[in-house]
């Protein structure tokens, strides 16, 4: 049986990096052989122990988890390291685990820029700034016509805070 999976791996590496004629033809032999002996996909993948960083901001985490839970499925363990307090460890496969750093890369990105225009809309609903400042409603900006849109649509998902002043 150790032969089998032996063949099954160099199926799958030649089916995973060749393309046309010779990828089809691993991939079918590969299902023919699968069929034959009765083997599942998770019979013969190796999983490893990874360490994933969750530095940075409290949803960097969360964000995390998330990302790992679309790869692996919900019900996959996830564990606390048990001496770094901001890592997490998974068990997968190496191509899940590039998976998940690319999602998670792409995502964690993508976040703190929303994270950004959230800010902005944030203090200007709010108006939160020197108020005594003439204000000119043209004034120039670095922000696009789209940029602003976004703002302009986040600040109305927001709830307007009325801070009292303190006497003197």
């Amino acid at each position: 049986m150790d032969n089998i999976k032996k063949l099954i791996k160099q199926l799958q590496y030649v089916a995973d990096n060749s393309s046309g004629g010779e990828a089809e033809s691993a991939r079918n032999r590969l299902l023919e052989i699968k069929k034959k002996y009765n083997i599942k996909d998770e019979d013969v993948l190796e999983l490893n122990q990874y360490v994933l960083s969750t530095k940075g901001t409290p949803y960097n985490r969360e964000l995390l988890i998330m990302v790992i839970s679309s790869v692996l499925g919900s019900k996959t363990p996830i564990y606390r390291h048990a001496k770094r307090q901001q890592a997490l460890v998974v068990n997968c496969t190496e191509k899940q685990y590039r998976e998940i750093i690319e999602k998670n890369t792409t995502y964690q990105r993508k976040f703190n820029e929303e994270l950004y225009y959230f800010f902005i809309a944030f203090v200007n609903k709010n108006q939160i700034f020197d108020k005594s400042e003439e204000t000119d409603d043209k004034k120039e900006t670095n922000l696009s016509e789209e940029e602003i849109r976004k703002i302009m649509s986040m600040m109305a998902g927001i709830d307007f805070n009325i801070v009292n002043k303190l006497l003197d």
